[in-house]
């Protein structure tokens, strides 16, 4: 809780040591002079603080059973909803929550609602992203610490949809009304966590922004790299996921430690070889970026 504050406190100086640069550069030279102690002070301040955040050491973090949760499939409200449980179910035993990111976004509904339930434990959820897109990279601007693997990456684009249908002139626009909206006020709560205006974070993300670890924290996309370990019970521990294709079924086997992304085990009607899993991560990948609503 000490870490979020203090990065939250430098986050803000920096933010308002941007403003007065740049009232520095547009200004002429007898008007600088007119700057206040105060705002001296904070530009000092900003400068000391870069400093300290953006090139402080990583984190280092250790996963346990009880104070971590994986997002590692697309955006669903069926997804979003057991994750959402489990939140719920592990902030009675631990706190902070760190919630690793492993996603390519999905169902906007879905993911606001997530956020909401998450945010009313009342406990401190910070995010570690090893891949949070769309929906994902909402997720880190919308809730505690945003940690970052070194090797990390966030991706934010503009909202898409598809089939949405109805009168015109009548329902459809109201529709369109409605979700132009939310997509604007998910807009403005990034834009805001990000320290810049909704125009500039828009002017960012119109054909897609996408950074890795030490960028995206250098841009306050993200507050800090991280070096994450985990407890020897999440590296001796798997579960399975099953995958419904039109070859059958396909059992995924996937180490509890979420570092490890890729499935340690697959069965195919059969167990299939390690080596021979490539053959089958375009099937994998397929599965987890069928999406309706996006952002």
């Amino acid at each position: 809780m000490g870490i979020e504050l203090k990065l939250e406190k430098k986050i803000k100086i920096i933010v308002d040591s941007i403003v007065i640069l740049r009232y520095f550069y547009n200004a002429d030279n007898y008007v600088c002079s007119s700057l206040t102690g105060d705002n001296m002070l904070k530009l000092f301040l900003a400068f000391v603080f870069l400093s300290t955040s953006v090139f402080a050491k990583p984190a280092n973090i250790l996963l346990t059973e009880n104070n971590s949760v994986v997002f590692n499939q697309k955006v669903t409200e069926a997804y979003a909803s057991a994750k959402a449980l489990e939140v719920i179910t592990k902030s009675r035993k631990a706190s902070p929550i760190f919630l690793v990111l492993d996603t390519p976004g999905g169902s906007v509904m879905a993911g606001l609602r997530f956020v909401d339930i998450i945010k009313a434990t009342n406990i401190p959820i910070h995010t570690i992203t090893v891949f949070a897109a769309s929906m994902g990279y909402q997720f880190v601007q919308q809730l505690g610490t945003r940690y970052i693997l070194n090797s990390g990456v966030l991706m934010s684009h503009r909202g898409a949809i598809s089939g949405l249908s109805g009168q015109v002139p009548g329902e459809l626009n109201s529709r369109l009304s409605h979700i132009e909206a939310l997509l604007n006020r998910m807009s403005e709560d990034a834009a805001k966590r990000v320290g810049v205006s909704k125009e500039v974070y828009e002017a960012l993300v119109i054909n897609e922004l996408w950074l890795s670890g030490k960028d995206a924290v250098a841009k306050n996309h993200a507050d800090q790299i991280a070096n994450v370990k985990c407890s020897d019970e999440l590296i001796k521990g798997s579960y399975t996921q099953d995958l419904n294709t039109l070859f059958g079924k396909v059992t995924l086997k996937f180490s509890k430690c979420p570092m490890i992304s890729f499935p340690v085990g697959v069965e195919f009607g059969k167990s299939v070889k390690p080596e021979n899993f490539l053959k089958i991560n375009r099937l994998i990948k397929l599965n987890r970026r069928r999406i309706n609503l996006t952002l």
